[in-house]
């Protein structure tokens, strides 16, 4: 198989971490494929093999659709490859802590969408962005 290089890599230890942590499901129920039989046993959720490992395997499990369809904020189909079901995670908060009319009320600031921020490859840059978040 071909090696992944480095930015890369960086890029999907983010999706790694977003998708063992679970995503909300549409009925609102936080799913963690790796919690499931099914799927435990696989080395995307042996948490002693390095993220890079990890996240070499998940990618390994994906078709090109999927891949493409991972970037967006809503996933109608889900990752079937991954266990993962299908999501509408609009609350990225890069406009603000979105509600489920997905609008944010009161005053906030527009932060750069969450794929643009991974790749700056920048971690003080991805905490500050979560400080303010967090903070507004």
């Amino acid at each position: 198989s071909r090696s992944i290089k480095a930015p890369t890599m960086a890029l999907l230890r983010v999706l790694v971490t977003f998708c063992l942590v679970g995503r909300a499901a549409a009925g609102g129920q936080l799913v963690n494929p790796c919690r499931d039989d099914q799927w435990s046993g696989l080395p995307m959720c042996d948490a002693t093999l390095s993220i890079d490992a990890r996240a070499q395997d998940m990618v390994s499990r994906m078709n090109v659709s999927e891949k493409i369809s991972a970037l967006d904020t809503n996933q109608p189909d889900g990752t079937p490859s991954l266990g993962l079901p299908a999501y509408d995670w609009w609350s990225e908060a890069s406009s603000g802590v979105a509600t489920d009319g997905h609008g944010a009320a009161g005053e906030h600031t527009k932060f750069a969408y969450p794929i643009t921020t991974a790749m700056s490859f920048n971690r003080t840059l991805w905490k500050a962005t979560g400080a303010a978040i967090g903070r507004e």
